[in-house]
């Protein structure tokens, strides 16, 4: 089912030129980066080659594929362009969003083996703590629950 709304997400943009996707940078191996969009409307995952030295870990990104697209889960294909998405600090802060994904995904709460998908990121500044819903789509122990992190901004 992922792959059919994938393939049909790449023909709805426009068979005539490059597909435009976009999530988050969750992975970074072997010179390819792993985007996935993991939110309420989409789930999508993504390997890409040609863009492994454009992008870091927990940035959020528009991307635009170069050629065909392997029909795994996670897909696979090449980039043709790469833009990053810059979202501000928020107010009384110390991390942006992206620090916040990009600790949190290095951290052992995270299982390295799991392809998973941030479906939701916020700052509570009463708090001063970072919530980041991830979304298994496909976890080597089987576990399909999402976790919710409270990941402490200091």
């Amino acid at each position: 089912m992922k792959k059919l709304i994938l393939l049909l997400f790449v023909y709805l943009s426009g068979c005539s030129g490059p597909a435009t996707l976009e999530g988050y940078v969750m992975k970074k191996d072997n010179h390819r980066i792993l985007v996935v969009n993991g939110s309420e409307d989409h789930d999508n995952a993504i390997w890409l080659s040609n863009a492994f030295n454009k992008v870091d870990i927990g940035q959020y990104v528009h991307l635009w594929i170069d050629g065909p697209i392997a029909e795994s889960f996670p897909a696979q294909g090449s980039a043709a362009k790469v833009e990053v998405i810059k979202v501000e600090k928020p107010k009384g802060a110390t991390f942006t969003q992206e620090e916040a994904l990009r600790q949190l995904l290095a951290s052992k709460q995270v299982n390295q083996q799991d392809v998973i998908g941030v479906k939701h990121i916020e700052y509570d500044h009463a708090e001063d703590v970072w919530r980041i819903t991830l979304k298994p789509m496909v976890s080597a122990s089987g576990n399909d629950q999402e976790f919710v992190f409270e990941w402490k901004d200091d």
